[in-house]
């Protein structure tokens, strides 16, 4: 998904779409849960569908590829 000009990976778990929705966002740059994510949060998509951002610079997301500069 692209957000902010950047391609952003977002996963999406559940077992019924009508369910609530849950947002999971991770504790900061660098320490994503992807990693770990079905194993903490599996056993939830039963009730709630699970959806997790990785933060840019975390996880499956990039940075910015260049920061833009000032010129003179």
């Amino acid at each position: 998904m692209q957000i902010g000009g950047i391609q952003q990976w977002v996963t999406i778990e559940g077992q019924d779409c009508r369910n609530p929705v849950v947002l999971i966002v991770h504790g900061g740059p660098g320490n994503p849960n992807t990693p770990f994510a079905h194993r903490l949060f599996g056993s939830w998509t039963r009730d709630f569908t699970i959806v997790q951002w990785d933060q840019r610079g975390s996880g499956k997301t990039t940075r910015q590829a260049s920061l833009p500069t000032a010129s003179r």
